[in-house]
This record gives C-alpha cells, sequence and structure tokens, in this order.
C-alpha cells in the first residue's frame, strides 16, 4: 500500500497523496500499480493519465510532486562499475597537482574562461547542470561520460531507535560524448568514498579482462562499465554534497600509465582540470547564492 499513512510506504512529504492511495505489486519483475477509488488525485505514467498501470525496472510514475521509480534491487542496487574489481584506487590530496604544469595548457585555459559566463547565463539548475558538463566533455577530451552527481548528508532523527537508511545518491546531470552507448551510471561506491568520506578527489581503475581487450564493441563495456573514473568534490555549502564525475576507457592506453606517479599519469591534466573547475565553480556559486539572499532581504526591507 503507497499512502502517506502506509505502514510499508509512507510518504508524508507529498501534500497530493492520500492516506491509502494505491496498491503496489511486484510479479515476475514488473511492478504493478492500481489507484484507489478512494483518492482523489491523479496517477500519471509517460505523460498520461492512469488509475492502473505496469512498469518494467527504470520506469516511473507520478503523485502530486513526487516522481516514484521502480528500481530492480538485483540490478540497480550496485551500478555496473561496482561488480568489478578495483585495480587501484587512490585519494588525490588537495593541491596535490598544484606543482605540474598542463601539457595542454591554451586548451584547458580556454575552457576554463567561460566558467563564469556558464554559470552566470544558465536560466535555472537544470540549464546551469547541462552547460556544465558540456564543458567538461570539451575540457576533458579523454572523457567518454561525464555527471554531476550529489550524496546528501543523513537525515538526523530524534528517535534512538529509527534506522535512518543511508541517502542515496542522486545524479544531477549526465552526458555522453557519443549518445548512442545508451545510459550511464556512475559508480555509487567511488561517490561515496569521494563525497562522504575522504572529502577529496578519488580515482578508481578497474581492471581490463582480455575480452574486453579484444572486443571494444562487448556489451560489458558499452553497457558502462568503464576502465576509469575519478570523482571531485565541490566544496561549497550551496553544492550540499554535490561532485563532478568523470568515467572513461583505456582506449588503447595501457592500464600502467593510470597508475603510474602523477608526474607520467595519463589522467594527470583530466583530475588536475576536473579540481580547478569544481574549486571555480564553487566559489561562483556561493557568490551567486549570496547574491540572491541579499537581494531577497532588500526586497523585504523596502516593503517593511
Amino acid at each position: 500500500m503507497l499512502g502517506r499513512d502506509s505502514a510499508e510506504w509512507a510518504v508524508p512529504w507529498e501534500p497530493f497523496l492520500a492516506r491509502k492511495h494505491a496498491e503496489l505489486a511486484v510479479r515476475s519483475g514488473k511492478l504493478k500499480v492500481r489507484k484507489l477509488a478512494s483518492a482523489s488525485n491523479p496517477i500519471f505514467h509517460a505523460g498520461m493519465l492512469c488509475d492502473s498501470c505496469e512498469l518494467i525496472p527504470g520506469a516511473a510514475f507520478v503523485i502530486g510532486r513526487t516522481t516514484f521509480t521502480f528500481a530492480d534491487g538485483g540490478r540497480s542496487a550496485v551500478s555496473p562499475s561496482d561488480d568489478r574489481n578495483l585495480l587501484d584506487a587512490r585519494t588525490v590530496g588537495h593541491h596535490e597537482l598544484d606543482r605540474l604544469a598542463f601539457r595542454d595548457a591554451p586548451h584547458r585555459l580556454d575552457v576554463l574562461s567561460k566558467l563564469p559566463e556558464v554559470i552566470s547565463s544558465a536560466t535555472d539548475d537544470a540549464d546551469l547542470f547541462g552547460r556544465l558538463v558540456d564543458m567538461l566533455l570539451a575540457g576533458i577530451r579523454r572523457a567518454d561520460a561525464v555527471a554531476i552527481v550529489a550524496l546528501p548528508p543523513p537525515e538526523k532523527r530524534s528517535r534512538s531507535d529509527f534506522v535512518v537508511a543511508e541517502p542515496p545518491m542522486k545524479v544531477l546531470h549526465w552526458d555522453r560524448r557519443l549518445s548512442g552507448d545508451g545510459d550511464f551510471e556512475p559508480s555509487k561506491r567511488l561517490v561515496k568514498t569521494a563525497v562522504a568520506e575522504q572529502k577529496q578527489t578519488v580515482l578508481h581503475v578497474w581492471g581490463v579482462t582480455p575480452k574486453t581487450a579484444s572486443t571494444p564493441d562487448d556489451p560489458f563495456t558499452l553497457q558502462g562499465k568503464f576502465d576509469w573514473a575519478f570523482c571531485t568534490p565541490i566544496h561549497c555549502e550551496a553544492c550540499p554534497g554535490w561532485a563532478l564525475y568523470v568515467a572513461g576507457r583505456f582506449n588503447g592506453a595501457a592500464a600502467t600509465t593510470l597508475l603510474a606517479p602523477w608526474e607520467s599519469n595519463e589522467l594527470r591534466d583530466d583530475v588536475k582540470f576536473a579540481e580547478l573547475v569544481a574549486d571555480i565553480f564553487g566559489s561562483l556559486r556561493q557568490v551567486h547564492v549570496f547574491r540572491e539572499r541579499q537581494g531577497v532581504f532588500r526586497r523585504s526591507s523596502r516593503r517593511a
């Protein structure tokens, strides 16, 4: 039973949800949703009103302002990259790469110079995320996919006997260099390590098997199981838990070049660039939010 007072699926934040709104049942890997006659507000599925619908994993329905997505726990609880053995994991200390110069400084600096305009000209957060991801793909030519992710802090509860679930990772926006490569799901393990534990950039390199090394079109790779990825937190009060996530494949480069010291590491410039973007973006975002608050205060004082 789905509803604000349901013992199984309570959603107290949604004002348009009835106390008992819909019955949910999973059969043969599909979710069947049936609206109760006592519920006054509609259910939307695929943009249309419906009294009942059937969902496959990844599909969703909407009640009021809340989107309910059916996630198959056996497949979506772990992102594709998380079920592979790590070949290497390293944490990049703050300013660890400052002393190393860019190998292609003109290109990187040209992309960085556009960041203030990206923020100031964005009409809303969705537009901002899209522009930022496009800019990262332009600046990190080795990247096959880029995402802006968020890992909210755990919710504080007053009841000591209440078990608080780990906050879910949110993908605010993502894009791939080749749109035909399918969906992209960042590694939850990597994001958690970088954002919640280390609070610094973390790089993961996964082992490459003989099959994936010799068959570039193998589905194992095309389904999003990248050979490497790194996650860079954005340290800013206006971006709580936000981070930049960059992933790619070896593309002929030996795995050893991604495990080498930073002086000769293939990803050195990419990590350095992402850290600069995160620092600049965080600072500009904070100033932007501060100015918006000042504007609200000024308007309020004039009315008073």
